[in-house]
């Protein structure tokens, strides 16, 4: 680590693993992904920021934008309202083939019953000067919690990750997004996105979204 801000995230970086690690069967389900897979996946400090909101908050449907790493802690975290008797299930959305081919290989078989691992193309379009690219085959549910790190998009400004955007338009209740990085699609969702509230971390580049009721169906 080389900037001044990664030295100060890292006491939360360490606190998110050690809250991770006392899940001695989740330690135990991530430590061959950790060591297998390609994917770059997300630091301690965001996986455990989403075990717990779900834990908490108890959302009935997730939906994750780029399968990878983080998969498998939502999995789980789905596993333990599931097995309090709460309604929850995950689905996962990824456009590579080779990612999604090797999630599913390397993904614990106790854990699938709670995650759908779904594999789509993606397609682009034009909103407002913004180009927005999204997942062709997401899954129309009334979602509570969205996770944002995918699909990837062009390092371009006006490129955004759009599927937000699609489950606003037919959501109809209130929801929260986390936004892992991806500053131009940041930028352009708080412009495309006015009646939503952005809160974010500068020092983990991560964004709490939460969209309101009044902000459905604009």
């Amino acid at each position: 680590m080389k900037s001044s801000k990664n030295y100060l995230a890292l006491p939360q970086q360490l606190f998110g693993k050690l809250e991770l690690n006392r899940n001695c069967e989740l330690r135990s389900d991530l430590a061959p992904l950790m060591a297998k897979s390609s994917s770059t996946g997300c630091t301690h400090f965001e996986l455990n920021a989403l075990y717990q909101h779900i834990v908490k908050a108890e959302p009935k449907h997730v939906l994750e934008l780029g399968s990878g790493i983080s998969t498998v802690v939502l999995a789980h975290a789905a596993k333990v309202l599931r097995e309090k008797g709460k309604e929850c299930s995950v689905v996962s959305m990824e456009e590579s083939r080779h990612y999604h081919d090797e999630l599913h290989a390397l993904f614990p078989k106790a854990l699938l019953p709670y995650v759908r691992l779904m594999r789509s193309d993606v397609e682009d379009r034009r909103m407002g000067g913004s180009i927005a690219r999204s997942y062709r085959d997401t899954p129309r549910q009334a979602y509570d919690l969205v996770f944002i790190d995918g699909p990837q998009i062009p390092k371009e400004p006006e490129y955004l990750d759009g599927d937000l955007l699609n489950v606003q338009s037919y959501n109809t209740k209130a929801f929260v997004a986390y936004l892992d990085g991806r500053k131009s699609t940041r930028l352009n969702l708080m412009r495309l996105m006015p009646g939503a509230r952005f809160k974010h971390n500068a020092l983990h580049k991560w964004t709490r979204i939460d969209i309101p009721e009044k902000a459905q169906r604009r």
